[in-house]
């Protein structure tokens, strides 16, 4: 069995301090995994005959597509990966969308939308809308009234408590009370110099574990990953291989992509990492850690741009939207648990 690699396998992680202008915090660099595989995809055909997906997020049993020049933003497709609805029409009127973005967030029947262009933030009730073959939306808060803000990865904790990433200047992470319009920034454990490419070597992506109780966020281009509480306290920074300053970073040489996706589960984070293998070939890898922070396991997968792992824990279902057929696979992990 593969998971007894764990017994002869010694995972190096080391513990570094570095200061920076405002505090000092412990930063811990991974440099491998106790478990380290290559994994076979197997095609999910029933995928092929839709084009244009551009994502691919699991909300309960359902499964939640990004579409591309589609009437509607998102297909819904069932347990079978049979089509079972769509959401968010796009337009200008009434309930109609022009940026929806989810992050992956499911509740009780129930997504979370957060429609970026308009600074809204929806609860979608997800079985009625299928049912109705329209978007109920159940809830909806008006963003645009907090000065400043401009939000991303958005999670709704409770009716007093928002978790998201602001899009604006160094996409610092935050929490909102929107009863008391009380909003916290998170500083970066490391600084990023301000100037005209801030926002753009800091963008990430967030992912909120199940249970509502921490939250994990990688950077695109740094080797980085922190986990909050979803109350905004940062409890651990992870790096994988080497501590990579802002700073350091320089647009004009070239950036190199790290984390390009984060997925989670009760029991694990799962971040999608890029390597150039070559001049031509970009390696694709699920990394796998615990929410302590601990490192679980490499897997080696063909190219991915999305994923998601089903509620089961068994599948990891991966999507590269730049294949022109068989463009969804799914992946043995079983193994995992």
């Amino acid at each position: 069995m593969i998971m007894n690699h764990k017994l002869y396998i010694i995972v190096a992680l080391l513990i570094t301090t570095i200061s920076s202008c405002k505090h000092k915090e412990k930063l811990y660099i991974v440099d491998s995994f106790p478990v380290e595989e290559t994994l076979t995809g197997e095609v999910i055909s029933s995928f092929n005959s839709d084009i244009g997906i551009l994502g691919i997020k699991q909300a309960g049993e359902y499964v939640i597509c990004d579409m591309w020049k589609q009437d509607y933003f998102f297909n819904v497709y069932d347990a079978e990966n049979r089509l079972a609805g769509k959401l968010c029409m796009k337009g200008n009127g009434p309930d109609e969308f022009l940026a929806p973005a989810y992050y992956g967030q499911y509740d009780s029947e129930c997504v979370w939308i957060l429609e970026r262009a308009r600074e809204l933030f929806f609860k979608v009730n997800l079985h009625k809308s299928l049912a109705q073959g329209k978007t109920v939306i159940e809830e909806r808060f008006n963003l645009s009234k907090y000065p400043g803000l401009q939000s991303r990865n958005l999670f709704y904790i409770n009716d007093e408590l928002f978790f998201g990433t602001n899009d604006n200047t160094s996409c610092a992470t935050f929490t909102l009370n929107p009863k008391t319009s009380e909003i916290k920034f998170n500083p970066h454990v490391l600084d990023f110099p301000i100037s005209s490419v801030t926002h753009q070597i800091s963008q990430s992506m967030a992912t909120l574990k199940p249970d509502r109780k921490l939250v994990a966020t990688s950077f695109f281009y740094l080797p980085q990953i922190d986990i909050y509480s979803s109350e905004g306290k940062r409890l651990k920074t992870i790096f994988y291989k080497k501590v990579v300053e802002p700073a350091t970073l320089d647009v004009f040489q070239g950036l190199q992509d790290y984390y390009i996706q984060v997925f989670s589960t009760d029991e694990y984070i799962y971040a999608l990492y890029t390597e150039p293998l070559d001049y031509e070939t970009i390696g694709h890898y699920i990394q796998v850690f615990d929410w302590d922070g601990n490192p679980v396991a490499s897997l080696n997968v063909g190219p991915t741009t999305d994923f998601y792992v089903t509620r089961n824990n068994k599948k990891l279902v991966a999507l590269d939207f730049n294949a022109e057929t068989d463009n969804v696979k799914s992946y043995d992990i079983s193994f995992l648990n």
